[in-house]
């Protein structure tokens, strides 16, 4: 055992098939402590396995002799456990086992009481970030579990994020007895293979197409060999140190990867023997079809697994001098995984292995083997976006007939009808200032139009307009371009104009009351466009103009806009309530200005008295 050889620790928690990876960790510095903490082991009476191996600083080191420190702690399990938890639905077709961005999943949880009593007052809570979209509540009832029996659960959900994301949700069961809770990361689609070259079918002593090598040594390039490769078939090969006398560069450069997305992973096999911290080799990347080339880290990549052994030495005259590199001895056969750098996303790129050697001490060399770039691949959602108008905006108490209409489009056709939640604010009230509506509209199968027509209720209520807002509700199944639309709830004109001049005031505010106590009629001030809140003249003039005979001639203006009431001109020879007669009256017509249409009512005079009066009649609520 060397006691300067630091292992990078990979530790690993086995299941009871010896086989299956139930837990792991590798992600702490080189020399540092791995730790798999809150690990249920559920199974009694069964075998797990704990696995360590070490990546090595050192090349030579790599699961080699080393002291380790194990500290194993167990604990007894809460009698409430939470397991079995399994995907049984996906909204994508075909189906791929996982959750995908957006996609609506039901998934399936088990609850087990392994305690020798029965737990009342269960329930779940399904928890995680802001990218969780659950249908339904997140927390639910539970049945009363006996002794050693269990029960299951079922949620659906959605979560948001790129592919390749790893969303976190969480478990949590109350009992009176406890509580236990389990944690999921979920990682958004699947592993794909975008690229992979194994050199199976490339020449001995060739490249693949595709490739490039260069070398200033020609006995040091890469090439393709089968009979010395650790990896048992054709394997790509560059020498280490040939020549004593000569320092050496040789690179393997790829064709081109297109379009690189986040987050990518290139893995590799390979074995390499050289002379420890004096030759080795890197990994370069381009992004301008190898104009110029940078070492991976220095690029921004990453190494989860299998990264550089050690520094080649600063003096040592090799061209990568000072750099970390992969040098010395790998034992055998490793595989390097490594993630692409961040500014590659959507590029195009070329990987390059370099090797390199100094003047002195001759070695075996480089073997690389089965290059693989894997990606992220997930199911595409296509789900329709909608937007919201109203296309007519008015809902008026006067005429009921015609109704306002909201109108929801969709940008594309659903395959299925599409069901579409909305809320109401505003100062209408449904059910009574308008027919209450449904709180939900449908889209057909084939179609891209849900309309939801607003008829207003007609009452005796002094209101004035009120106002109606539509706002459809997020759905995992579709997407929102406008949410919100306003229509108008239009009172009745005269009730519309006592709230106008009267607000909230509920005495003499009748047709026929005279609020400010003008002689002149609530309703009489509003035909005639007058404030009944102050006292006013009546805007109409009477004269007598002689003819053949002498004419009584009443002049006034009707606004044309007030479709509620009519102007009705009559005439009495003795103002007795039964003597007055539109008979006997003219009237003829003028220009309207305005909405306001000039009128004159005409009345012959023989030798008797004659009074005219204009009486205002509702012909409206």
């Amino acid at each position: 055992m060397d006691p300067q050889t630091r292992q990078d620790l990979i530790l690993r928690v086995l299941d009871t098939d010896g086989t299956t990876v139930i837990a792991s960790s590798n992600v702490a510095p080189i020399g540092d402590v791995e730790s798999i903490l809150s690990l249920a082991l559920s199974d009694t009476g069964q075998n797990y396995y704990i696995e360590v191996t070490g990546g090595g600083e050192n090349s030579g080191s790599v699961n080699n002799a080393q002291a380790y420190s194990l500290e194993i702690a167990l604990e007894e399990l809460n009698s409430i456990q939470i397991k079995d938890f399994t995907i049984t639905a996906e909204g994508c077709s075909p189906a791929n086992g996982v959750a995908d961005p957006d996609e609506l999943i039901t998934v399936q949880v088990t609850v087990e009481n392994n305690a020798s009593e029965t737990v009342e007052n269960n329930d779940i809570t399904l928890s995680g970030s802001a990218n969780l979209n659950i249908i339904g509540s997140a927390t639910q009832d539970l049945p009363d579990l006996l002794a050693n029996s269990s029960t299951t659960v079922a949620y659906q959900f959605s979560l948001s994020g790129a592919c390749g994301d790893t969303e976190t949700i969480s478990f949590q069961v109350n009992t009176d007895s406890g509580n236990a809770q389990s944690t999921h990361p979920l990682t958004l689609g699947i592993e794909e293979t975008f690229y992979t070259e194994d050199f199976e079918s490339t020449a001995i002593d060739t490249i693949p197409a595709g490739y490039s090598e260069s070398s200033a040594l020609v006995s040091a390039k890469w090439r393709t060999v089968n009979t010395a490769s650790p990896s048992g078939s054709n394997a790509v090969f560059a020498p280490g140190k040939i020549d004593s006398d000569s320092v050496n560069s040789a690179y393997l450069e790829s064709p081109t990867i297109n379009s690189i997305i986040a987050p990518t992973q290139l893995l590799f096999d390979h074995s390499y023997n050289t002379e420890e911290n004096y030759d080795g080799g890197v990994l370069e990347i381009s992004i301008d079809n190898g104009s110029n080339w940078q070492e991976w880290t220095a690029a921004g990549g990453t190494y989860t697994e299998q990264g550089y052994s050690e520094t080649i030495e600063p003096d040592s005259g090799n061209p990568l001098a000072g750099q970390s590199a992969w040098t010395g001895d790998s034992g055998g056969l490793v595989t390097t995984i490594a993630q692409f750098p961040p500014n590659t996303e959507g590029q195009d790129v070329q990987l390059r292995w370099h090797m390199s050697n100094d003047q002195s001490v001759q070695s075996v060399g480089w073997f690389i083997d089965n290059i693989r770039i894997l990606r992220p691949a997930c199911c595409v959602i296509t789900i329709p976006t909608l937007s919201l108008t109203a296309i007519d905006s008015i809902a008026s108490e006067q005429d009921p007939a015609d109704a306002a209409q909201f109108v929801i489009t969709a940008d594309s056709t659903p395959t299925s009808s599409l069901s579409i939640s909305y809320t109401l604010a505003g100062t209408a009230t449904s059910g009574s200032d308008f027919v209450a509506l449904a709180g939900s509209a449908t889209i057909n199968a084939g179609e891209s139009i849900a309309t939801i027509p607003v008829t207003a209720i007609t009452d005796a209520n002094v209101e004035g307009d009120e106002t109606l807002t539509l706002t459809l509700s997020p759905s995992v199944n579709y997407g929102i371009n406008i949410a919100s639309a306003d229509i108008t709830i239009k009172d009745l004109l005269f009730d519309a104009f006592r709230f106008e001049n009267f607000g909230t005031e509920s005495l003499n505010i009748a047709d026929d009351a005279d609020f400010d106590f003008d002689g002149v009629p609530n309703l009489i001030e509003y035909a005639f466009g007058l404030d009944p809140t102050n006292q006013d003249t009546p805007p109409f003039s009477l004269s007598v103009q002689p003819s053949d005979g002498t004419i009584l001639v009443l002049t006034y203006e009707e606004d044309t806009r007030l479709n509620d009431i009519e102007y009705i001109v009559e005439t009495s020879p003795s103002l007795s309530p039964a003597s007055w007669t539109s008979v006997g009256v003219t009237i003829n017509s003028g220009t309207i200005t305005d909405g306001l249409e000039a009128k004159t009512a005409s009345v012959e005079i023989s030798d008797q008295a004659r009074f005219i009066r204009i009486r205002i009649n509702r012909t409206a609520p």
